[in-house]
């Protein structure tokens, strides 16, 4: 049963991500861009690890061929912070 549980929880998480991936699409259609500063990504990053998302915060950053915050391009902080957001 918790093996099920389990497999339930997996999907609904990426499940969650790409819903998450495709609000942020949307709204680069439908709303011009607000830019980022480094800094500004970093604190939402961080805070939103702190509240539990550690997990889900490295793998927003891996979803730009990253592995950490500083291998992200500028112009993807948009679309970065759309995901954590929705974390």
């Amino acid at each position: 049963m918790k093996e099920k549980i389990n497999a339930i929880t997996a999907l609904l998480r990426e499940c969650a991500t790409k819903l998450t991936e495709f609000s942020a699409e949307l709204e680069n259609y439908s709303a011009p861009k607000k830019t980022y500063t480094f800094d500004e990504v970093r604190q939402k990053c961080a805070l939103k690890s702190r509240d539990g998302h550690t997990e889900e915060v490295k793998d927003a950053i891996a979803k730009f061929g990253a592995s950490t915050l500083s291998g992200i391009d500028p112009k993807d902080y948009s679309a970065l912070m759309a995901i954590v957001e929705g974390l």
